[in-house]
């Protein structure tokens, strides 16, 4: 559509699409904007929009950029560290520099570890530690199948009792409640981690439950799950 002209103080100008457009409209919600002087970008806090002027948003970020990932930008801005994110299946993680804000890229805020929390001082049931090997001749850890005849064997051991130590540990952390499933019933999935070609996954069983295996249910399995895979938690 064609703009009409309009005449100030006798003089007829024609009206130009607003260069500025897009930059303001990013302004208003809550980007930072910088002008080009002298080959050097300076952040300014109330622009005039002059047309005969260069603008961006801070860094060089595009528009499209900043239309999907504005509120990440502003956390990064506020001091937030984030993270680029693949999936839940690959897992993985890359932080940007401030010039990458790709727009077919995914990126949350970077995520905490897990820590298991400190119980009250009336906890005091513990689970001796696997990780302290010594040369023993308790028959009490004999007969708890504690000890190897060689510190490999012992160290083998140590490495997969830790393993699903900590893998029961954040089934009882999400899931407190639990209770095992009737192992008989084939109705009732039951839910475990496994390795699959370098990465974890959920399984299950129907009717029987394998020996050295951690269940839970399938919610909580699937977040152990992830956060493994996104390095959150390690065993």
């Amino acid at each position: 559509m064609t703009k009409e002209n309009i005449t100030v103080n006798g003089i007829e100008y024609t009206p130009v699409e607003d260069k500025w457009k897009d930059l303001k409209q990013a302004y208003s919600e809550g980007a930072i904007i910088e002008y080009q002087e002298k080959f050097i970008w300076n952040i300014t806090t109330n622009p005039i929009w002059y047309t005969d002027y260069e603008y961006r948003i801070k860094d060089g970020i595009s528009i499209a950029s900043w239309n999907k990932h504005k509120d990440l930008i502003k956390q990064y801005w506020n001091g937030a560290e984030i993270e680029r994110y693949y999936s839940t299946i690959k897992g993985g993680t890359w932080l940007p520099s401030k010039y990458f804000w790709y727009v077919n890229k995914e990126y949350r805020a970077k995520q905490d570890k897990w820590k298991l929390p400190e119980y009250e001082d009336g906890a005091k049931w513990i689970i001796p530690a696997e990780g302290w090997l010594c040369e023993d001749n308790n028959a009490n850890h004999t007969q708890a199948g504690r000890r190897r005849a060689t510190k490999e064997l012992a160290e083998r051991c140590a490495k997969a009792s830790k393993e699903r130590d900590l893998l029961e540990a954040y089934r009882d952390y999400l899931e407190p409640d639990y209770v095992d499933p009737d192992w008989d019933d084939a109705n009732i999935h039951k839910y475990y981690i496994y390795i699959h070609k370098g990465k974890y996954a959920v399984g299950y069983n129907y009717c029987s439950r394998d020996l050295g295996k951690v269940y839970g249910s399938k919610e909580t399995m699937q977040k152990i799950c992830d956060a493994l895979n996104n390095k959150e938690i390690t065993l």
